[in-house]
């Protein structure tokens, strides 16, 4: 735990996070980091989801991605396929797909929390609620979008979340922070 607790720290001075900075005007000695320790959730499904959709920049639509298995899957690429990929119109309350998965499998953790057991699940699409069922893809994008404008009132801005779906359909916030 301290070692990872170490990387994470360390990360704030990647290349990346701090050409980051200095491109939004960030003053070097004024960033700071923080960790959050948690139980590792046996997440069904992964997702990220910017509160103003990041592709037509209109503050009025939430922009998902989904993945089966834990979030690894999205935030690496390490495997191949293309998430779930939805549009919320939060004025209409339209959902609208823009892709389905096809991801081969999974990255997934033990049912117990523990990183005993990580590995991979191959995912039957031709099952997946996201593909077969209009009316519970629907609502769960209208819950997350919920989520989203709810995040982005309460923190003061737009907002780009990371969280999972458990089997019992629970939702999980991971982290959220400011949309760039």
């Amino acid at each position: 735990l301290s070692n990872a607790v170490k990387g994470v720290w360390a990360s704030l001075f990647t290349k990346r996070a701090v050409a980051s900075r200095r491109a939004a005007g960030v003053a070097q000695a004024n960033a700071c980091m923080a960790v959050w320790i948690q139980e590792l959730e046996a997440a069904d499904i992964s997702f990220i989801l910017m509160s103003h959709n990041p592709i037509n920049n209109n503050p009025n639509e939430v922009y998902v991605e989904l993945a089966p298995g834990l979030g690894e899957t999205l935030a690496t690429g390490a495997t191949r396929g293309t998430p779930w990929r939805m549009s919320i119109d939060v004025t209409t309350n339209q959902v609208q797909m823009l892709a389905f998965a096809s991801f081969s499998s999974g990255f997934t953790g033990s049912e117990n929390g523990t990183s005993e057991g990580m590995g991979s699940r191959v995912t039957d699409y031709s099952q997946h609620f996201l593909n077969t069922d209009t009316s519970a893809r629907n609502a769960l994008g209208l819950h997350l979008a919920g989520i989203a404008k709810y995040l982005e009132q309460t923190l003061g801005g737009p907002q780009d979340v990371e969280g999972a779906l458990d089997a019992n359909g629970n939702v999980w916030i991971v982290q959220a922070r400011p949309q760039p």
